[in-house]
């Protein structure tokens, strides 16, 4: 049984409805349960996600800064349709519409992922007082070259936005890392994302790298199609 088999097995267990709630809104926190990858993303939270990637597609374009889905977004936009709910035991299944679910966001992931070519660095910075003027709240951060924009100051569903620059062997990188990245696909080719192709997530068309296939299982590994109940396989690269 490979990893990816091995961790479905392990974890996938049908867990209790999750407790109701109130959606939430621009002036308040997201949703208590909005970080935990083993419920589903509610519509509420759903909802301003796509609305904050869109926000931040119509600004990158209107500045003129290049772009494309990465990790999750990416992700969600190949692999949902090659996927059906029966992929996501560990979630609930009553009530669920046959068929493959469509490109879009990942049932139980919480956030967005865009990269940046790090050249167009100075094109965030005009970015910024625009998506702020549409009422998100974009976090700066200077020394990894990000920016994480919010949906608004209170609730932080969020689009991550990294910049990635060539190193001395001419891969692409970013400047900083986190702990959950050693176990996805780091540097990788500026060929790949050079020329940009097109995927189809949350009915919108959006930029992704020339093969996004490729992509996928560079991040994600051999086994990327298997929808695991969390944003890794466990395996470092």
């Amino acid at each position: 049984m490979n990893t990816a088999a091995r961790l479905r097995r392990e974890m996938s267990l049908r867990l209790p409805k999750a407790p109701a709630i109130g959606p939430c809104t621009r002036q308040s926190a997201r949703c208590p349960d909005a970080r935990d990858y083993l419920t589903e993303l509610r519509p509420c939270c759903r909802s301003h996600l796509i609305e904050t990637m869109s926000a931040v597609a119509e600004v990158f374009k209107e500045v003129g800064c290049k772009w494309w889905a990465d990790y999750g977004t990416l992700l969600g936009a190949v692999r949902n349709p090659l996927t059906t709910w029966a992929d996501y035991p560990w979630l609930p299944q009553e009530g669920r519409p046959e068929g493959p679910i469509p490109p879009g966001i990942i049932p139980h992931d919480k956030d967005c992922d865009v990269g940046v070519l790090a050249e167009h660095w100075h094109l965030i910075y005009r970015a910024i007082p625009k998506l702020r003027r549409r009422g998100f709240h974009v976090v700066l951060r200077t020394w990894s070259r990000s920016i994480k924009v919010r949906y608004s100051e209170k609730n932080h569903t969020n689009v991550d936005v990294f910049t990635w620059a060539p190193t001395a062997n001419g891969a692409m990188a970013r400047r900083t890392y986190i702990g959950i990245d050693k176990y996805k696909g780091r540097e990788f080719p500026r060929s790949w994302v050079s020329e940009l192709s097109e995927v189809e997530w949350e009915g919108l068309r959006i930029p992704a790298p020339r093969n996004p296939e490729q992509f996928c299982e560079f991040r994600y590994g051999p086994d990327w199609r298997t929808p695991l109940p969390a944003n890794n396989d466990g395996v470092p690269r």
